[in-house]
């Protein structure tokens, strides 16, 4: 299992846009994924 995280402790660094499409890529890739959005914000769970 590979895992990866974007952090940043700045908000607004497009953490949330790359990680969502970094799962779609994977997914078109025929890989499992998961992503986990722990931001208050939700920003990836509101673009599922």
């Amino acid at each position: 299992m590979q895992t990866v995280a974007l952090i940043s402790q700045k908000g607004g660094t497009g953490k949330s846009t790359i990680a969502t499409h970094l799962a779609v890529c994977a997914e078109r890739d025929r890989k499992r994924v998961a992503v986990f959005d722990i931001d208050p914000q939700a920003s990836a769970y509101k673009w599922s």
